[in-house]
């Protein structure tokens, strides 16, 4: 009994060792932990100290070097804004409202900036009044431009700072400041390159309700600049490659659907004036040959296109695309001036058709098609008298006001297979023809035969589809003639 107390004596001390020896252990290790702990809880507020400094900072001070610094970024001169703020959350930045950026004091602004953004540099807050930046983003924020004088001196030296802007608009203005055009910004970001030397501007927004992505690379120590900008919904691209040096030279490339324009640029002879020719260019592989002018102050362009083996089904754009283009680009577009001829020869796929020619004049974005005409095999001519384009819900009507001259009365009556008692002796009529781009229709009415007209020729359309339906047209008004 007594072996026995002793073991248990002795098992007892041992479990007591052990249990002291694991807990000295614990102790041990859970003081590690407190001090990493300690450390690291230390170190978090020492940082979020250093990096609460700039928020010590002379406001006066910092408020005048932000203009600076904001005038530099900008290449303007005159910048101003409500009030600004520091923040260390997510990153160090100042966040700035209400910020007008202007060329001079007493100059329209230029930029209309709600919130901007500026991340600084987190080295060495401790040179008080000093700070870095690092990029800049604006958000809901209007530019005005009523010319393209400021972008090309944005772009003529290296972006100083990484710019993003976002929900913006670009207000394009005449020099009555009046707009002509909003580009909606939804992202733009303007860096510049190093290692290539150049300014990079990306821009995804839209214009004319149209979405388009741009990108535009600007090397300034050879002046040579890149410009592609995509037009997704419509199918369109452009390209422009220039070179300025004496004078400026450029190749742009545009491609539309099936076809693609190549065309040299220069303004050699007149620094107001540019010069176009086209290089190799083609329109659902056919051959497309031009030339023209642009004068830039005032603006006015004059431009003649000759066009061979074109098919006819190609002579007038019976699509949404042709549609939306004229609507967003070209209609009531005040500072569109020009003119533009078109010549074409051997019309193919077309039994009727010959040859053409198209005359717009354009004022003020006002079209005017009279004087263009087209001539039918060996039997007249048609031409325009005059013509009017409506829109309505996004929908264009072009309407022409025509003249078909018969030269050769038996073989249009052949071609219209008319009976023998209604060959009558006419030699011109006259129509309205309502073209609808989006739904392809075509309307014919308002009737005058030889200056003549009755009733019937007053109340009564017809909807052409295709050959039958015009056929018949032209019978029926020969049945109704009274003259």
């Amino acid at each position: 009994m007594k072996n026995l107390n002793i073991i248990k004596i002795f098992t007892k001390k041992h479990y007591i060792e052990i249990i002291k020896e694991k807990y000295f252990k614990l102790s041990k290790e859970l003081l590690k932990t407190n001090a990493i702990i300690i450390a690291l809880f230390t170190l978090t507020f020492l940082y979020l100290c250093y990096l609460s400094i700039p928020a010590l900072y002379n406001n006066k001070i910092i408020e005048l070097k932000l203009q600076s610094e904001i005038a530099k970024n900008f290449k303007l001169e005159n910048v101003s804004f409500e009030k600004f703020s520091y923040t260390f959350f997510p990153s160090p930045h100042y966040n700035i409202k209400n910020v007008i950026i202007k060329k001079n004091e007493g100059d329209k602004k230029i930029l209309e900036i709600k919130k901007m953004n500026i991340s600084i540099s987190q080295k060495n807050f401790f040179k008080k009044n000093i700070f870095k930046i690092n990029s800049i983003k604006i958000t809901n924020s209007n530019i005005n431009l009523d010319s393209m004088d400021y972008i090309e001196k944005l772009l003529s030296e290296s972006a100083k700072n990484k710019i993003l802007i976002v929900k913006s608009k670009i207000f394009l203005n005449d020099k009555n400041n009046s707009t002509f055009s909003i580009i909606t910004i939804n992202k733009l970001k303007l860096f510049f390159e190093e290692k290539k030397n150049h300014n990079n501007l990306t821009l995804h927004g839209s214009i004319f309700n149209l979405p388009f992505k741009l990108n535009y690379l600007s090397n300034f120590y050879n002046n040579k600049n890149d410009l592609k900008i995509n037009f997704g919904k419509i199918k369109l691209n452009f390209e422009n490659k220039s070179h300025l040096k004496n004078y400026y030279s450029a190749q742009n490339q545009i491609k539309f659907l099936n076809s693609n324009f190549i065309t040299k640029i220069n303004n050699k002879k007149n620094k107001n004036i540019y010069e176009f020719i086209s290089n190799e260019s083609k329109i659902n592989q056919t051959d497309f040959n031009y030339s023209g002018t642009i004068n830039v102050k005032p603006f006015y362009f004059n431009f003649n296109f000759i066009v061979s083996n074109l098919n006819f089904q190609n002579i007038i754009f019976f699509n949404k695309i042709f549609e939306d283009i004229l609507i967003n680009f070209f209609l009531n577009n005040n500072n569109l001036n020009g003119k533009v001829n078109i010549d074409i020869s051997d019309i193919k796929k077309s039994k009727y058709f010959e040859k053409g020619k198209i005359v717009l004049n354009i004022k003020r974005g006002e079209f005017d098609l009279s004087g263009s005409e087209f001539e039918i095999k060996n039997i007249g001519n048609i031409k325009i008298r005059s013509n009017q384009i409506f829109t309505n819900d996004e929908k264009v009507n072009i309407r022409l006001n025509s003249k078909f001259t018969i030269h050769n009365r038996e073989k249009l009556y052949k071609k219209f297979l008319v009976s023998r008692k209604n060959r009558l002796n006419i030699k011109n009529l006259y129509y309205l023809m309502d073209i609808y781009p989006s739904s392809k229709e075509i309307i014919f009415s308002n009737f005058e035969i030889d200056e003549k007209n009755n009733e019937f020729y007053q109340n009564t359309t017809f909807s052409i589809n295709n050959w039958q339906d015009l056929r018949n047209m032209f019978n029926e008004l020969l049945i109704n003639y009274d003259g």
